[in-house]
């Protein structure tokens, strides 16, 4: 059993890819954010000022709501970031082979071409757009839904879930 497809990564895979690839960094860093900020305001208002706790009532949903316009605009940085990179790089935008098979998995392209083995695969997940199969947390094959149709999502289904076992979180429909 084999996988082969030719496609072309389009610029909104691309933008999605890297945004998936980033979540952890877009939660955590507005986490960080309001943490540090509220133990500061903790300390001033408890520590030099003792303004009461009626202070956290106004200082709270402040803090909260500079958390997510910090989130927001960092998630629009990183966008307009993946495009100008996309745009910028000729071996995104080229055509190339992905083929999955008892060996591993083989990409080639005008860029060049790379053969990994199932031992170097991590794990493979499946989002709404696109599948991933990772060979590091910021590093995989994207394979975009919409370019499959439901026997070839089968095969891959079946190639990782053989090849992979637990590590394939990878829903069959």
């Amino acid at each position: 059993m084999e996988f082969r497809k030719t496609y072309t990564l389009s610029e909104k895979d691309y933008v999605l890819y890297n945004r998936y690839t980033h979540l952890r960094t877009l939660v955590v860093m507005p986490l960080l954010f309001v943490a540090l900020i509220m133990a500061l305001c903790l300390f001033m208002i408890f520590g030099v000022h003792a303004a009461g706790p009626d202070t956290l009532y106004y200082i709270v949903p402040l803090v909260v709501s500079f958390a997510v316009g910090i989130s927001l605009a960092n998630a629009a940085m990183m966008n307009s970031q993946a495009r100008r990179r996309y745009q910028a790089s000729a071996a995104l935008k080229s055509a190339f082979e992905l083929v999955i098979d008892r060996k591993g998995i083989r990409e080639s392209g005008e860029a060049g071409s790379s053969t990994v083995e199932w031992a170097r695969v991590a794990f493979a997940k499946e989002t709404r757009h696109a599948i991933y199969i990772h060979l590091a947390p910021r590093r995989a094959f994207v394979i975009p839904k919409a370019l499959l149709n439901p026997k070839e999502t089968d095969i891959i289904y079946q190639l990782l879930k053989k090849h992979l076992g637990r590590s394939c979180r990878i829903r069959k429909r």
